[in-house]
């Protein structure tokens, strides 16, 4: 091996070796005093073709995570990397230090505050590392570098990583076998048999600190017949462990033989560091101010020991304001409610949305910083913390740790610009959220929703929680009332710069006065501008600000990118607006993808911001259109035109995901609007008249008709009969709301039916009485009869005439629509698609007709005996009525209305027809993206510019 390469870097000598190469310490020679640096060859020991290519490609994933995780202060920063002459090399930033390997051969073992630094360290950094999707393999004290001189620990070597999609993170189960790569000693059972996840790093860590706190290698720890480390022999053979006895609840769970059993994550393990420490700190507090040997307690308090440590978590540690009750068990239906909205909030938002990036998107890692100014803490020290100035947190802290540090009751508040990266935020904290609620039933239930939807007439937050959970989860009210009551949520909500802008002070007040009610853990995300211009803070206890990007940051995210943006580089030196846009990790990855292979003179110099922010985003949807990934279902001029109509119909609803069966009336002008309620009229008498008129009087014409004069005189009824009844019953929608609210699952509740029952019963007994009176009056108009006796009185004509059968019919008829009102959910559905909650209607309604008709016919049977009339005639018409009532009542309307809506819609060009084929294709064309049975727009700021885009 040449002793200079690249003409750069001059070797100095071998600092060590493994199986796939050799490292180096080199100097950088074409840097001032030529500082040192690390050089990393590969060179595998074994030559065949298959070592190679995993060679190959181990190296190839370590250069793309260590661009992406060298950004974190414990981990080396990856300078560049080369070929030269069929050689692979990486040059990586040299630390200071010793290794841990070493400092164990000389000191043996370490002392128990050393071991609980090395252990925050190491939880710290695989946080930042899990958060990033990203296994180490191979932690070991070799790799860890105890840096000079503030002596933290530095996790090197990452040519073992694998990348996990969010399943495998923490189902090692659902993995297909992999190399085994790792150490023995510190490998786990599920990496040895080439399933790692999370939990496999974790174990390692702890591994290493009882060899750090023992001075007893892996392979001499004491195991029980379950193959754990046997804390109860650990203790008597190392009797000072109990000195030190808050790590061992930690350590104990680190190193548990099965995954399931230890953390799922570095950061729910950090969490519980952190508190076992804060325990440990407040007791110590007490001690000191109050000496046990002064107190006269008749049992003085027992330390912790070893033989007693038990794996414990952070919800068994605290005590927290909404901890759920659990001494009675879950029941079959709450557990199945539980895990349904589980996995539609992972479904949807985690594997629909976080890990479904742009095209060519890395993810960046942002700066933190807190702001308790921003807040209203909810305890009487607000005027002491709101004087605390805003303080940066260390590059690559997450967000998900700051919020479990926060503690019981938390409530946290994340700002930043548009395009900062608050909902992938957001999002990153529900993953790890909705990893442990699946793994504990006593944890919190993460739910996602969206805030734009809310207006001042929701007023209470609770309602209007359950409104989203009905709408966007399919969560029965039943159900999502007694979570809010229980306290069983941790709320997420995203938006609120998205509510209407008069509304936004009053949707505080809510979100206020709801925590005071309930006091439920809550993360709510906002732009900083527009939380800023709000007279009344939040009441929570911190908040986040997420940091612009650096030049820096911007320069080396688009060096690590293997696609020609040498134009973009060059201007972003200069153009200060572009420069000032780059800042925001959406429009940087937009510049990314609109300015690649660009020529300099392509790209437009000083336009204002905004008009820069536009030019960018026109250049994104051509290339989007233009992709030849994707079949071209539609042409550019339809595709631009619907999404314009899409996005001006949500953005003047505040709406941020689009459903198809959300569809209202509201998105029509009001000439459209009076068509559409005489196109609702319309189709539900003719429903009514062809099902109640033809079905029944063509029945008894096959019948009952023994010629043809017989069969003309019934086809002659049927016709009056669906002309009289057809247009009344029609009529009567326009005593129902216009909106339209689909059915939910078929359970009963009779409170809820009951008053639905009683007004409709009135209400059909009322259309029985006129459609019988027309009916009869044209009968008997057209026989040229007299319509009643001579004498007799048009009330004693009703009584004898109408009331014993279309009396009592329409009253049957509006019992049974009645009783739709009575339909409720009791359970999460567990399927969502498109359009769902629609054809749900329509099973409903199919399913009810079919009861309706056993309700009406029963009716018809009984009248016909009573009144003493044919059998057949009974029967069928009260079938008949009984089987379209209960299939409009219980859905069919709705579904009456949603294609009357649809109809409308396409006819004035608002909307295709075919709405699920054009979202899907617009998601595929990455405009929008599928959230659960939703769509939403890939960003807000795209939303705004499909707005306010003149069509073309």
């Amino acid at each position: 091996m040449t002793t200079l390469l690249a003409n750069r870097y001059q070797i100095k000598h071998l600092l060590g070796q493994g199986g796939f190469g050799q490292t180096f310490l080199a100097q950088d020679t074409q840097l001032p005093a030529s500082p040192p640096c690390v050089v990393k060859q590969l060179k595998p020991l074994i030559t065949d073709a298959q070592t190679l290519k995993t060679a190959r490609r181990l190296f190839d994933l370590e250069v793309q995570t260590l661009y992406r995780l060298g950004q974190h202060d414990q981990i080396p920063l990856l300078q560049a990397h080369f070929e030269e002459q069929g050689e692979f090399y990486l040059i990586q930033e040299f630390i200071p230090g010793q290794s841990l390997q070493t400092r164990l051969r000389q000191q043996k073992r370490l002392a128990p505050a050393a071991v609980a630094q090395l252990l925050q360290d190491l939880l710290t950094v695989l946080d930042f590392v899990h958060q990033q999707r990203v296994i180490h393999r191979d932690i070991k004290p070799a790799n860890l570098i105890l840096r000079q001189p503030d002596d933290r620990a530095v996790l090197i070597d990452f040519g073992a990583v694998k990348q996990l999609t969010t399943e495998i993170a923490t189902h090692p189960d659902r993995m297909r076998e992999t190399v085994v790569i790792g150490s023995a000693g510190y490998m786990p059972a599920e990496q040895r048999a080439g399933r790692p996840c999370f939990g496999s790093d974790l174990y390692a860590v702890g591994m290493i600190c009882l060899r750090a706190l023992t001075g007893l290698a892996p392979e001499r720890q004491p195991l029980n017949p379950q193959g754990e480390v046997d804390f109860r022999q650990l203790s008597q053979r190392r009797p000072f462990l109990t000195d030190f006895g808050w790590l061992l609840p930690v350590l104990t769970q680190l190193v548990r033989y099965d995954y399931r059993d230890r953390y799922y994550s570095g950061s729910e393990a950090l969490a519980d560091f952190y508190e076992h420490q804060l325990h440990a700190d407040d007791a110590a507090a007490i001690t000191q101010a109050f000496p046990v040997d002064r107190l006269p307690l008749e049992h003085p308090p027992q330390l912790p020991t070893a033989s007693a440590a038990e794996p414990t978590t952070r919800s068994q540690t605290a005590t927290t304001l909404n901890q759920i009750d659990f001494e009675q068990p879950l029941t079959s239906r709450d557990y199945r409610n539980r895990q349904a909205l589980l996995n539609k909030v992972k479904s949807y938002w985690i594997q629909g949305f976080l890990e479904h990036a742009l095209p060519d998107q890395m993810q960046i890692i942002l700066g933190l910083e807190t702001q308790p100014q921003a807040v209203m803490p909810p305890w009487q020290m607000a005027a002491a913390i709101g004087r605390q100035p805003p303080q940066p947190l260390p590059l690559g802290t997450s967000a998900s740790t700051v919020f479990q540090q926060l503690g019981p009751g938390r409530t946290l508040l994340i700002l930043g610009e548009p395009g900062a990266g608050k909902t992938t935020t957001l999002l990153q904290i529900a993953r790890d959220l909705i990893y442990r609620a699946e793994r504990e039933m006593a944890a919190l239930l993460p739910v996602v929703l969206n805030l734009s939807s809310w207006t001042r007439r929701d007023r209470a937050l609770a309602a209007w929680i359950r409104e989203e959970l009905s709408r966007k989860y399919q969560v029965p009210a039943a159900v999502s009332r007694r979570w809010i009551e229980q306290q069983q949520l941790l709320l997420l909500l995203d938006g609120l710069d998205e509510v209407q802008q008069d509304s936004q002070p009053a949707c505080v007040e809510a979100i206020n006065q709801f925590l005071q009610q309930h006091s439920t853990e809550m993360i709510v995300c906002s732009r900083r501008g527009d939380y800023d211009a709000l007279a009344q803070p939040l009441q929570f206890h911190d908040a986040l600000y997420l940091q612009p990007l650096t030049p820096d940051q911007i320069q080396r995210y688009l060096g690590h990118l293997e696609i020609d943006l040498e134009s973009l580089k060059a201007l972003l030196t200069s153009d200060a607006v572009l420069q000032q846009l780059a800042q925001s990790p959406l429009m940087l990855n937009i510049m990314v993808i609109a300015y690649r292979n660009l020529q300099p003179d392509a790209i437009p110099p000083a336009l204002s911001l905004e008009a820069q922010r536009q030019h960018l985003f026109t250049l994104y949807i051509q290339r989007m259109l233009s992709r030849r990934s994707t079949r071209k279902q539609y042409d550019d001029a339809q595709t631009l035109h619907w999404l314009h109509q899409l996005a001006q119909q949500m953005q003047a609803r505040s709406q941020t995901i689009f459903l198809i069966e959300g569809l209202q009336p509201d998105w029509l002008s009001r000439r459209d609007w009076l068509i559409y309620r005489a196109a609702v009229v319309a189709s539900v008498g003719l429903v009514f008249g062809l099902c109640y008129g033809f079905f029944s009087q063509m029945a008894l014409s096959l019948i009952q008709a023994k010629t043809i004069a017989d069969f003309v005189a019934h086809a002659y009824h049927a016709a009056v009969t669906a002309m009289i009844f057809g247009p009344i019953v029609g009529l009567s929608m326009l005593f129902l709301p216009a909106s339209i609210k689909p059915i939910e699952t078929l359970n009963w509740s009779w409170p809820r039916a009951i008053p639905g029952v009683v007004t409709w019963s009135l209400f059909g007994l009322g259309v029985g009485f006129s459609g019988g009176l027309l009916f009869d009056i044209v009968g008997h108009l057209a026989e040229g009869e007299a319509i009643r006796a001579v004498g007799q009185s048009w009330a004693a004509w009703m009584i004898q005439n109408l009331l014993p059968f279309d009396g009592v019919l329409g009253g049957i008829a509006g019992f049974v629509f009645g009783l739709a009102s009575g339909l409720e959910g009791t359970e999460v559905e567990t399927k969502v698609s498109a359009n769902r909650a629609i054809r749900r209607s329509l099973v409903s309604a199919l399913y009810f007709g079919l009861f309706g008709s056993l309700v009406g016919g029963a009716a018809g049977t009984l009248c016909s005996w009573l009144l003493n009339i044919s059998l057949y005639n009974g029967l069928i018409t009260g079938l008949s009525v009984g089987l379209v009532i209960g299939f409009l009542g219980a859905g069919g309307v709705v579904c009456l209305k949603h294609l009357s809506l649809r109809l409308t819609l396409f006819a004035r060009g608002r909307l295709p027809w075919n709405c699920t084929r054009f979202l899907d294709y617009a998601t595929e064309r990455i405009f929008l993206q599928k959230v659960g049975g939703g769509y939403l727009f890939i960003h807000r700021l795209l939303l705004e510019h499909f707005a306010t885009r003149q069509r073309r």
